[in-house]
Order: C-alpha cells, then sequence, then structure tokens
C-alpha cells in the first residue's frame, strides 16, 4: 500500500533505514528534488555493518546510478518551463560504513515513478512514488554478543525474524518473537525452581509442579514476571504479558501489514530484556566463578 504526503527527507530516510521490501512510499508537492539529487538528500544511514559486527553510520557515495525506463513527454510549448524527469526507473542509493578501515558498500535498490503537472498558479506539481524492491548486503539485526554468547538459539531466531520483516512477512516474523519469549518465560520459571530448590521450599515447588502440568501460559507469565530483575520492570506494565499479548494478537488475527506497524517496537523491547538477562546471566557465572576461588 502506498503511503503519500509531502516531501520529507527523514521520512525518505526512515523508509531506506527500516522499511521491508516492495514497500512503497510517495511523496507529492512543489519542492521534491529532482531524482538525480535524491541520494544526496541523505548524507548518511544508520544500521548494521556485517564486516564490523555491529550498528554504524554509513555516510553517501558520490558514486550513484539511475537506469531510466522511459521519459515523459514534453508539450511544444516555451511558455512555462518544465523539469523532464524520466517517468520510471530504478534509483541505486549508494552509502559505505564510516569506520576507519571498513567502507563496507551498501546500496538500497528503487524502483522510482514520477508524474507532474502545472498548476493553477503556474508551478509544477510533482508526484513520485519510490518502491524499494532490493538491498546488498542484506540487513541483518545487531544481535547483543551476550546474548549470542548465553542463548545462540535466540540469535538465530532473532535473525529470522528480521528477514521476515525485511520480506514484509509480519506474522512470521511475530511467530519468531513468540518462541523466543516463551522460552525465556520457561527460563524464568526454572530460575525460579532453583531458588526454591536451594531454600527448600517445598510449597513454591509444588505450585510449580502443577503450573508446568497445566501448560496455561497466562499463568506462566504472571508468574516468570515476578522473577524479572528490578530493572526491567516498569511501573504499570507486564512486560511479558504486553508482548505476549500483542504477538499472540497478531499471530491468530492481524494481518502482515498491521504486524509490520509494531514490529520494531516489539523488536526493540524483546532484545533489551534478552540482552539484559544473558549479561545478568554472564556476570552472575562469573560472580559465582569468583567466590568459589576465593572460598579456597
Amino acid at each position: 500500500m502506498e503511503k503519500v504526503q509531502e516531501w520529507d527527507k527523514d521520512e525518505l530516510k526512515r523508509f531506506l533505514e527500516t522499511d521491508p521490501l516492495y514497500t512503497t512510499i510517495g511523496f507529492e508537492g512543489q519542492n521534491i528534488p529532482e531524482f538525480k539529487d535524491l541520494e544526496t538528500t541523505i548524507p548518511e544511514l544508520s544500521g548494521y555493518c556485517p564486516k564490523c559486527n555491529d550498528n554504524r553510520l554509513f555516510h553517501v557515495d558520490e558514486r550513484n546510478r539511475f537506469v531510466s525506463l522511459s521519459q515523459p513527454h514534453v508539450p511544444a510549448t516555451n511558455l512555462i518551463p518544465r523539469p523532464v524527469n524520466p517517468t520510471e526507473g530504478f534509483l541505486t542509493f549508494a552509502f559505505h560504513c564510516y569506520k576507519n578501515g571498513c567502507g563496507l558498500k551498501k546500496r538500497i535498490f528503487v524502483y522510482y515513478t514520477h508524474n507532474g503537472h502545472v498548476d493553477e498558479a503556474g508551478g509544477y506539481f510533482s508526484h513520485i512514488t519510490l518502491t524499494k524492491c532490493g538491498e546488498y548486503p542484506s540487513l541483518s539485526p545487531c544481535v547483543d554478543e551476550a546474548i549470542s554468547k548465553v542463548f545462540p538459539d535466540d540469535k538465530d531466531l532473532l535473525e529470522k525474524a528480521v528477514r521476515c520483516l525485511k520480506d514484509g512477512l509480519g506474522v512470521g516474523a511475530y511467530a519468531y518473537f513468540r518462541q523466543v519469549l516463551e522460552s525465556h518465560i520457561d527460563l524464568l520459571i526454572t530460575e525460579i525452581e532453583k531458588i526454591a530448590q536451594e531454600q527448600e521450599d517445598t510449597d513454591t515447588l509444588e505450585k510449580l509442579a502443577k503450573l508446568r502440568g497445566n501448560g496455561q501460559m497466562s499463568k506462566n507469565i504472571d508468574l516468570a514476571k515476578n522473577a524479572l530483575p528490578v530493572y526491567l520492570r516498569v511501573k504499570g506494565f507486564n512486560p511479558l504479558g504486553l508482548l505476549y499479548k500483542t504477538l499472540s494478537e497478531g499471530i491468530h488475527n492481524q494481518s502482515d501489514e498491521e504486524c509490520l506497524k509494531k514490529a520494531n517496537d516489539i523488536y526493540n523491547a524483546l532484545t533489551f530484556i534478552l540482552s539484559t538477562l544473558a549479561s545478568f546471566s554472564d556476570a552472575r557465572n562469573k560472580y559465582k566463578d569468583s567466590l568459589k576461588s576465593l572460598s579456597k
């Protein structure tokens, strides 16, 4: 579905950075840059660099390409000057990683169409559409190093989810996100169980045994939220419950397009929880090893 609005370079930047493939955006008005100037309106993008294995700034390259498929018809009149923009073609937005010694090239390929007319005041009114049709190298998420180390299976699932998002498959991405979330709800309950065993808390252990047997995710979530570290709790919210509810509604009742609207917020919230838990787990293991060493 095409989203049409007045010219806004920040919206073009967002489109290039985050929108999935085959998303179409439209701009209309009198101040739209000509096709040959569109690339230079966005001096830099932010994104994942597979060579640096980190999020980086990408600066615009001077060497951009436009392949015109057709030229507009220009009326035989000299009264009103009109720009001769191609009516359709393929535009390459070219960038390079700004980190010293890297310079990885990133290319975003866009299908461009142009229509225009002279308005009543004699001004030239343009309408362009841009459809993202390719990207090289393809975007992968910058998965936190702690997640990769402590929860390697989650890294694989998160990368699959982002590939779905880049292809516009919102429901597919939600399925991967929910799989990650469910595994960590179980992990948090396991942590509660370990603590209960260490403290010989038979009452809690009996409740956990019954809970695991009934398979009611809502009760699991309610219990797991209490195991979240204080710095992951936000007053007025149950983050695990909110994420699970949003993902479940998306999978069962919403279209790909509706899921994509919330996908970035879900990804950001989920990766923050995972990276925090992973860092905490890694630090706790080092702490335990240090205490064991000291006790000797």
